[in-house]
């Protein structure tokens, strides 16, 4: 049996065109599950995929696949179903290493005789998180605050003076907002670099 998602590039956020096409293997009935949705966003580095079913009979578990090329599937984890259930459930779970560019999703319901079914594929474009921070107080007197958003597990801070010179330098986990003591530091400007190994964001303060 085929299915469309009314979408021609697989991403099943918005029609873009003619169908794409999946496949359900029945094995001689329906399967008793009704999937209302099945959506990905990218969330910094991570790829958070949720799913939403109305109805459940019999039903083990989803297996989650991933693909680069939204023909071979790999798969990522098993997410146990809630068995039988006649109210909507939803469902969650995080590709921690999604690859850069898109990424390819589907669902596979398993259920308790080993049936299953497809759903359609979605597509999730991973373009990286974005890093950004803001400084304050500024100008400031003893410390500065980096409150900022994105990037890895820990991030680099180095702090330049007016001609360029490096005068401090440590790395921080991302723990916002970060306390940066500048005490030692004479009355001036200054240039500060955040770096998450990739990503180099630039500011300045005045002290």
């Amino acid at each position: 049996m085929a299915g469309s998602s009314g979408s021609v590039d697989g991403d099943v956020t918005g029609n873009h065109g003619s169908s794409d096409f999946w496949v359900v293997k029945l094995g001689g009935s329906i399967l008793p599950v009704t999937l209302l949705s099945f959506t990905g966003v990218q969330n910094n580095r991570h790829v958070l995929l949720k799913w939403q079913t109305a109805t459940e009979q019999n039903s083990a578990y989803f297996e989650v696949e991933k693909s680069q090329d939204g023909i071979r599937f790999t798969s990522l984890a098993n997410v146990n179903a809630a068995g039988n259930s006649q109210s909507e459930k939803n469902y969650y779970y995080t590709d921690n290493n999604p690859a850069k560019g898109n990424n390819f999703y589907r669902l596979k319901q398993v259920d308790l005789d080993r049936r299953f079914t497809y759903s359609p594929v979605i597509r999730v474009s991973n373009n990286g998180s974005k890093l950004t921070f803001s400084l304050s107080p500024n100008p400031a007197k003893d410390a500065v605050n980096i409150i900022y958003n994105g990037g890895r597990e820990q991030v680099s801070i180095t702090i330049y003076d007016a001609q360029g010179k490096l005068v401090k330098q440590r790395t921080a986990k991302n723990d916002s907002p970060i306390i940066v003591s500048i005490q030692e530091l004479k009355a001036g400007m200054y240039f500060i670099h955040l770096s998450d190994g990739e990503i180099v964001q630039k500011g300045k303060f005045v002290k």
